[in-house]
């Protein structure tokens, strides 16, 4: 599941975007897919998006790193992308947010 950290960063940066006027239409959209994708939790899905986008994981700002680190993490196997559907369902929740 990715990290609150990187939902966060993205949900910055897209507050920051829309009254932005020195980000482009492509950059603006790369970063609406990648909130979508995180909203979804679609873990496939971020690392094909990732892969077709590398440039958003090269560099040193934070939302590289947390990309950089999402990315590892879920080529290691150590990314559990459906732990919060998991937790939920075996506490007998059935209204949980996902």
């Amino acid at each position: 599941m990715p990290s609150p950290r990187l939902v966060a960063l993205v949900t910055i940066l897209m507050l920051a975007a829309s009254g932005s006027a020195t980000m482009s239409q492509d950059e603006l959209d790369l970063l609406r897919r990648l909130e979508s994708l995180i909203a979804e939790r679609d873990c496939d899905g971020l690392v094909a998006f990732l892969r077709r986008n590398p440039s958003l994981m090269a560099g040193d700002d934070a939302l590289a790193r947390e990309l950089q680190g999402f990315m590892a993490n879920a080529l290691s196997g150590n990314l559990d992308c459906f732990a919060a559907i998991a937790a939920v369902e075996s506490s007998g929740e059935s209204d949980g947010i996902y």
